[in-house]
């Protein structure tokens, strides 16, 4: 990792250990230790101790360290974590007390009390907090993360067909993404039908049937970074190019019909209502409430995006999305309506009712209401979005919405 990013990262650090008087820090968890040091293998600890950061790994990661981090001290142990943090607290010798995150494990905080000659404290978010604001290089990344589930998708696309499983086309999706460099920001949701009204369905084996609804929420994980997105459709109900080949809406104005309608070229069932901003389909009654649904969640979106801005309330964001779908009657969604991620799927900021503080200029968060009707449909629609001073800009843009699946 480049030694400006490092240095940056640990001045801002250094901040706030020198207002709690923390002189000796130990990192445990794996995306803070990723973040101040750049290391992108398992197992590994890392220490701050005044400008100074220390990786401790093994000989498993040793080659792997000297590649990802020329910005710190890399120590090599043998034995135990505990054994490796007395030999580098001893050699520093002024160290006098240890701070630990609280995530580390009760066995391995009694085995560092036990072995290392100096008193211990637990610690929590300090660099969590810091973590919350994306730098250039991470926003980059993030954006390469995007690009490639994207193309992920719409290279999955033409395997959506009746008769494919959830399981089946959740591991097609999956092999996109690592046939494209990268890997999975966590296990890949595919639900059709009913099942989609489960937040967090486990794909399984049900089979595609012609006219379902299908629910994908998926994301790559590339150099340490994620994306994180859901899109939702009705299979078999007309033809909607989500990936048009020019790149541009396939939209052509009618001739004869009214100011503000357009129809999808070839395709007279599916109108576009001006008026109503989505695409509406003259076919069956079930397809016309998934439609109605989708609408809904839709227009929440666009609400809560249109909130975000640096210094307003985290409240104020869930409020604009949940207030859309109470006031059209459907089931308001229970769980939050986003959150922050970058080297985790989950970070601060979390958008929910009782969500705390302010939205930050550099935090990037979903936005992702939904509509869950049991035995019925799921209907989400999650964005990936960046907070500027002055608004907010989607990354997931190019990956467009469509409520109908060519």
């Amino acid at each position: 990792m480049d030694r400006d990013i490092i240095r940056k990262r640990i001045r801002a650090i250094r901040r706030d250990l020198d207002k709690k008087k923390i002189r000796f820090l130990i990192l445990t968890r794996p995306a803070n230790v990723t973040y101040m040091t750049g290391f992108l293998g398992a197992d590994s600890w890392a220490a701050i101790a005044g400008g100074r950061v220390y990786l401790l790994t093994d000989s498993r990661y040793t080659e792997q360290a000297q590649k990802e981090c020329s910005s710190c001290k890399i120590i090599d142990r043998a034995g135990p974590m505990a054994g490796a943090v007395a030999r580098l607290v001893k050699k520093l010798k002024s160290v006098r007390t240890v701070a630990v995150e609280d995530s580390v494990s009760l066995a391995d905080f009694e085995q560092l009390k036990k072995t290392v000659k100096a008193r211990f404290r637990t610690v929590a978010g300090i660099v969590e907090t810091v973590r919350s604001i994306k730098d250039e290089s991470e926003i980059a990344t993030i954006r390469s993360a995007v690009a490639i589930s994207t193309k992920a998708l719409a290279q999955t696309l033409p395997y959506i067909k009746p008769g494919v499983t959830e399981s089946e086309l959740a591991g097609m999706l999956d092999f996109q993404i690592r046939k494209l460099g990268a890997r999975n920001s966590f296990e890949t949701i595919v639900a059709f039908g009913p099942n989609g009204s489960r937040p967090h369905h486990q794909p399984g084996t049900r089979k595609l049937r012609k006219k379902d609804a299908v629910l994908i929420d998926f994301g790559a994980r590339y150099k340490g970074y994620c994306s994180d997105i859901t899109r939702c459709f009705v299979c078999g109900e007309g033809i909607l190019p989500l990936f048009p080949a020019a790149g541009k809406p396939v939209l052509s104005v009618v001739e004869g019909m009214p100011a503000g309608r357009k129809e999808w070229r070839g395709h007279p069932g599916l109108v576009l209502d001006a008026r109503a901003g989505r695409p509406r389909h003259t076919a069956s009654p079930r397809t016309a409430f998934y439609m109605k649904v989708y609408d809904v969640v839709e227009q929440a979106q666009a609400a809560a995006i249109k909130t975000i801005r640096a210094g307003v309330k985290i409240t104020q964001v869930d409020a604009a999305a949940r207030d859309v779908i109470d006031k059209a009657g459907l089931p308001v969604y229970g769980h939050g309506t986003g959150h922050g991620f970058g080297l985790e799927i989950h970070e601060s900021p979390f958008l929910k009712p009782d969500g705390k503080g302010k939205l930050k200029a550099g935090q990037v968060i979903t936005i992702e209401p939904g509509i869950y009707i049991p035995g019925r449909l799921g209907v989400r629609i999650e964005d990936d979005v960046l907070v500027t001073e002055t608004g907010c800009t989607i990354l997931t843009r190019n990956c467009p919405h469509s409520p109908l699946l060519p």
